[in-house]
């Protein structure tokens, strides 16, 4: 997605995921919105802010 790359090259990082996440919420099959949250959840334990990433978890 043409949006995503131009967040990215700009350091929206925030930006980039919800946009990610929008995407993936549209699509008819479930298996990139769980992959999505997977990913999420994962990052926000790598951060040290598990409270937030067992939203994505769960």
């Amino acid at each position: 997605m043409a949006i995503q790359q131009i967040a990215v090259r700009h350091g929206w990082r925030t930006e980039v995921w919800q946009l990610a996440m929008d995407a993936a919420l549209r699509m008819a099959d479930p298996s990139p919105r769980i992959h999505a949250h997977r990913l999420l959840g994962s990052a926000y334990a790598d951060l040290d802010r598990p409270e937030e990433g067992v939203v994505h978890l769960a």
